[in-house]
């Protein structure tokens, strides 16, 4: 797995209060990678918790 990248930190902590959330394997280093481009950009983890964790999941 790649090294602990700020955006990996993010999603595993998001899963750990909210477990519908776990992402794994080759999923979880995809959108931490782009979650943290996102942190990079500007975007607060306040913001991304949100838009992360306010919306449902896409059924597909």
């Amino acid at each position: 797995m790649d090294e602990m990248h700020p955006g990996i930190r993010l999603l595993l902590e998001l899963a750990a209060a909210r477990p519908e959330l776990l992402l794994t394997g080759q999923a979880l280093t995809d959108q931490g990678r782009v979650v943290t481009v996102m942190l990079e950009s500007g975007w607060s983890r306040e913001q991304l918790l949100h838009v992360i964790a306010a919306r449902p999941l896409p059924t597909r």
